[in-house]
């Protein structure tokens, strides 16, 4: 079981705090909103859950069945999907999954045509990602981290660009994940974490 601990974290940008003294953890199986208008520190908590930057003050602990994870070997245990993760542009749909799958494990051993299936994007397979919609960007990034095996799923603002339909479909996935990986959803719309099981409030 993976588990993330904070110990009495703080996070300073420029003298000024972001997060200040938090205590807690995050285990897999449970889900977490990370709440908050914005600039209350979502995206800050986000990065150091992730280990993309060191608390100013205080410890994080990535542990798995009680050991320490090893720093070089995190990334194996987390996907992410965020409005502002880059996708290669000048790839293919097809050309991109190939890429992804040499560095993450398809969920079920399911194949490139399966995982295209899923997204609903089966018709864009040799479409270069720079002529995507704002919308099947987005669903390509949440099918990325959805159907990749990891313990983590970071989540952040997942249903920007998603029209109603593309919504259900996230709720839909999103509620496979349950109880299987940690989750955590960092967002400011009620209808993205109605799922989970506890909430990060920062303001």
């Amino acid at each position: 079981m993976l588990k993330i601990v904070l110990d009495r974290v703080s996070k300073a940008y420029l003298k000024q705090w972001v997060i200040r003294d938090m205590t807690t953890e995050l285990v897999q199986g449970k889900t977490y909103a990370l709440t908050g208008p914005n600039g209350s520190g979502k995206s800050t908590l986000t990065a150091l859950l992730m280990g993309l930057t060191l608390p100013t003050k205080g410890v994080i602990r990535h542990e798995r069945d009680g050991k320490p994870i090893d720093p070089e070997n995190w990334y194996r245990h987390l996907v992410l999907a965020a409005p502002y993760q880059e996708l290669i542009e000048e790839f293919s749909l097809d050309q991109l999954l190939s890429f992804h799958f040499e560095f993450k494990t398809p969920v079920n051993g399911m194949s490139k045509k399966d995982i295209m299936e899923a997204m609903y994007l089966t018709d864009a397979r040799h479409k270069a990602i720079r002529y995507f919609s704002s919308g099947m960007k987005q669903r390509l990034k949440l099918g990325l981290a959805f159907f990749s095996e990891s313990d983590l799923l970071f989540l952040d603002e997942p249903t920007s660009n998603l029209d109603d339909q593309a919504k259900a479909w996230y709720h839909t996935q999103l509620d496979k994940m349950l109880g299987k990986r940690l989750v955590v959803i960092a967002s400011n719309e009620p209808e993205e974490y109605t799922k989970c099981d506890n909430t990060l409030s920062l303001q």
